[in-house]
């Protein structure tokens, strides 16, 4: 049996997608209330998937390869005219390196974000094109410490930026030039600033946005930390004596409170 790499749920709940890593690798997209396989890819990648994402809207999942050169692939599943995927890419070493992450924008399926240790791709891709079209960004060498590693990039809804973490505790904040420079063009998105988010400088593990004005930071410490999405903070949980935070998820609907429980706050 294949070790199970990664696991999403759709936000409607309806869909749940499943992939591994090995030989014989499948990637399956499940009917979450009936448990039934409604779409079964076989070998989407020699060696397996290393991480995936599912876009917004549920139709498209974009996959990291667990092969060296690794590959990028996204998949539209329910065209069931398509065997393959309907967009693929192989990196190069000078692209990236080995790529751990991957995330669509929720606002446009057709832009995505991927990253390894030192680097970020921001990558678009079209129904007319077979590849994507892709920048990379990275710190100038003399602003990157030797131990900083990229863990997460993600994009904030409503607006042209997207943040990476890093294991230092910074943010970088990418965002889409309005000029053309000597390094990048109009359009694409380029290093804005970076905030230092933990004094401490403890790993930032886990990004992600809340309710379309919310970013969440779970970090090595164990604290979670809100911001909006100018960077200050909103809200946090730092004595909760937690070890370092690998995964946080929010319910959709408010906690209700039994009539007459006097024990909990309405």
């Amino acid at each position: 049996c294949n070790q199970i790499t990664s696991i999403l749920c759709s936000e409607d709940k309806n869909w749940v997608v499943t992939a591994d890593a090995g030989e014989d690798s499948m990637l399956v997209v499940w009917n979450s209330h009936s448990a039934t396989p409604v779409r079964t890819y076989l070998k989407p990648h020699p060696g397996g998937i290393k991480m995936m994402d599912l876009s917004a809207d549920n139709r498209y999942i974009a996959t990291l390869g667990a092969d060296v050169p690794q590959t990028c692939s996204l998949w539209d599943w329910t065209d069931m005219d398509k065997d393959g995927p309907q967009v693929s890419m192989k990196f190069g070493l000078q692209d990236i390196g080995a790529a751990h992450w991957i995330k669509f924008n929720p606002m446009d399926p057709h832009e995505l974000a991927c990253n390894g240790e030192h680097r970020v791709l921001f990558m678009k891709w079209s129904e007319k094109s077979e590849t994507f079209l892709y920048h990379a960004c990275s710190l100038a060498k003399g602003d990157q410490g030797k131990e900083e590693h990229y863990t997460k990039t993600i994009f904030l809804p409503g607006t042209e930026k997207a943040v990476t973490g890093t294991t230092n505790g910074e943010i970088l904040v990418w965002e889409v030039s309005k000029i053309k420079t000597g390094i990048g063009q109009v359009g694409e998105k380029r290093l804005e600033k970076v905030v230092q988010l933990n004094i401490d400088q403890s790993a930032i593990n886990i990004l992600l946005t809340v309710d379309n004005q919310y970013l969440v930071c779970g970090n090595a410490d164990g604290t979670i930390r809100f911001y909006d999405f100018f960077f200050k903070a909103e809200a946090w949980f730092e004595d909760q004596q937690l070890s370092s935070v690998k995964s946080i998820s929010f319910s959709r609907k408010r906690p209700t409170v039994a009539a007459g429980d006097s024990n909990l706050d309405q």
